[in-house]
């Protein structure tokens, strides 16, 4: 434990302190207001009619590694999931090459993630778990999945999105216990995930000779030249119906 975590323990522990009691030790009660962020706490501190605010970096919260952009898109019978390769950790890139996208169900289903890369893991595998209780029930699977993200003590902690897709479906599954099925066809996550629709979109209203695999890659490519947390390292799994 550094020396700021234990000075910051002790004045939990004991208050923090505006004098001192007749008998040398000070007194005082505190009211805590803590708001979190990625990687910082801010903590509020109200003493009588006195505020003092702390800004603490990374005393308690480590950085986690977040990995961003993922697209999918279901076009003339066939599904691609798509991804870059960076991950990032803090405001520096921690990996290049990071692989998003995994087969699931012998490869009868796709799923891609963005968020923090431990938990889109356990995600992953609670999905694989849920798709082979539910007899490879795709959608069902997921609802369940959403369902267990939601109310469970520990997944419920769990920062990340999935994009999950099968020859017909392609659906996006979050924490809030959603799972929205895209009208179009189209599914997109992580930091640069407007990018990417945006392109995707209008790749298949303009270019519809396109193949899927194709319009994911262009969309990628595009989102990775705007978007700061997304390269050109892509990694694209497709489906054929």
């Amino acid at each position: 434990m550094s020396d700021l975590q234990r000075r910051f323990l002790f004045l939990h522990k004991n208050g923090f302190r505006k004098k001192p009691g007749k008998n040398g030790h000070f007194r005082g009660r505190c009211v805590y207001l803590f708001v979190f962020s990625k990687y910082s706490l801010n903590l509020n501190v109200h003493i009588g009619g006195e505020q003092f605010c702390y800004f603490i970096r990374n005393i308690f919260m480590t950085p986690t590694i977040h990995a961003t952009t993922v697209v999918a898109i279901h076009h003339n019978g066939q599904v691609a999931i798509g991804a870059d390769g960076q991950a990032t950790m803090g405001n520096t890139i921690a990996k290049s090459n990071v692989r998003k996208i995994r087969k699931l169900a012998e490869g009868k289903v796709i799923a891609g993630f963005a968020g923090s890369t431990a938990d889109a893991f356990a995600l992953l595998e609670r999905f694989e778990e849920k798709l082979n209780a539910y007899g490879g029930n795709f959608k069902r699977a997921a609802i369940e999945l959403a369902k267990d993200w939601r109310t469970d003590r520990f997944l419920r902690r769990l920062e990340a999105m999935l994009v999950a897709a099968t020859k017909e479906e392609v659906l996006v599954i979050s924490g809030t216990g959603d799972v929205l099925e895209p009208d179009n066809g189209i599914a997109s996550i992580g930091s640069g995930s407007m990018f990417a629709q945006a392109a995707a979109v209008a790749l298949k209203k303009h270019a519809p000779h396109l193949t899927a695999e194709e319009m994911v890659k262009e969309s990628l490519h595009i989102a990775a030249d705007i978007c700061i947390y997304t390269n050109h390292n892509l990694v694209i799994e497709k489906l054929d119906g």
